[in-house]
């Protein structure tokens, strides 16, 4: 998806251990490759965001879920933060909702707590997977063009009654083109 928390530190533990406890420098090759991996995620979505909203030059973007993992308030270290900026570099515009933060302290920006009016967005991008966002009414997606799930918050269910509706629904880490 959007890139993980977990990701982000846990394969550097066996190397920083090796060296403290064994005096060792030993590689960790599947380490790396998965902290290069996490890192290259929210290049990845916007590489898809792109492609879904091809001929558009002026993307409204909605962001759902800024915090470094679901059902938290703390936005440190948060995948979220880097597709945001990239996304704003690349003259995307961002509007961000997650509804366990007003305020977003390290992007200085304010984050709405009430979904916005979803016909406004030309995509949706689905960065943190919160029980809020998997138990919402069916009908609050009604607006939604397209909607890129990039961390898997919506069943396969989900996305086929999405779909069924007409929404142009993708997602991130699935596979089976689902």
């Amino acid at each position: 998806g959007v890139g993980g928390y977990c990701l982000t530190k846990d394969p550097a533990f066996a190397p920083a251990a090796a060296k403290k406890f064994f005096n060792k420098d030993l590689d960790f090759p599947f380490s790396k490759l998965a902290i290069e991996t996490n890192n290259n995620m929210p290049q990845h979505v916007i590489s898809r965001i792109e492609l879904l909203c091809e001929g558009n030059d002026d993307i409204k973007s909605l962001i759902c879920g800024v915090t470094y993992r679901q059902d938290v308030a703390d936005t440190r270290y948060s995948a979220s933060e880097i597709l945001v900026k990239q996304l704003l570099a690349k003259n995307i515009k961002v509007t961000c909702h997650d509804p366990y933060i007003k305020y977003w302290e390290e992007l200085d920006i304010s984050v709405c707590c009430d979904l916005p009016d979803l016909s406004g967005f030309d995509i949706i991008v689905m960065s943190v997977n919160h029980e809020f966002y998997k138990k919402l009414d069916e009908s609050v997606w009604d607006n939604a063009k397209i909607i890129l799930d990039a961390n898997m918050v919506f069943s396969k269910t989900k996305i086929q009654e999405l779909r069924d509706k007409g929404i142009k629904v993708e997602s991130i880490g699935r596979g089976e083109g689902v």
